[in-house]
């Protein structure tokens, strides 16, 4: 009987894992290859640029919004209509909002990035499960994971920092060049 537990598992993980993926790639299409990818892309990258090259920015961006909520509202949905899960009053929703935010911070902002991002950041927090069976506390894993979000947000904001530096080195350069 437990076998048949087992593999029933196996093939709700197998169903899940092929839907994460299939969802992953259709999304990377949508933002690279179409039209109103691009035109949200660029809206949200430079919205003044964007209105220039043509485009409504108001209306790309209201629909950037419903679309975001329409896929928050599908996982809410999906969290909480799960037989044996209910909606109470305490604070149990609070910590997924900051965990997507570091998924965000962590993927990048590219769809196949918070993909890696999100099974990181569920391995993590499933090993500070079972670091708490062995006795740590447990506000050590949330310790570990603000630790890695401020890591990867540094090295990011100084890549950024030394592009700078480059640009105007070369800048520089080109200008010393010009003059002799």
């Amino acid at each position: 009987m437990v076998r048949a537990y087992i593999y029933i598992y196996y093939i709700l993980l197998c169903i899940l894992f092929k839907s994460v993926y299939i969802f992953v790639s259709e999304a990377l299409h949508f933002f690279k290859k179409t039209t109103l990818g691009y035109q949200l892309q660029a809206s949200g990258f430079n919205r003044d640029a964007s209105r220039y090259a043509g485009m409504n920015a108001k209306k790309n961006i209201v629909t950037a919004m419903a679309i975001s909520g329409s896929l928050a509202g599908l996982a809410g949905a999906i969290m909480y209509l799960v037989p044996g899960t209910n909606l109470d009053t305490s604070f149990y929703i609070l910590p997924g909002g900051f965990d997507g935010i570091s998924v965000a911070l962590l993927g990048l902002g590219e769809p196949l990035g918070a993909l890696f991002a999100g099974l990181f950041l569920a391995h993590i927090r499933q090993g500070g499960f079972f670091m708490q069976i062995n006795g740590f506390v447990p506000q050590i894993i949330d310790m570990i994971i603000a630790a890695i979000v401020y890591v990867t947000a540094i090295s990011t904001g100084i890549q950024i920092y030394l592009q700078h530096l480059k640009k105007k080195r070369q800048e520089k350069m080109a200008e010393v060049t010009e003059n002799d």
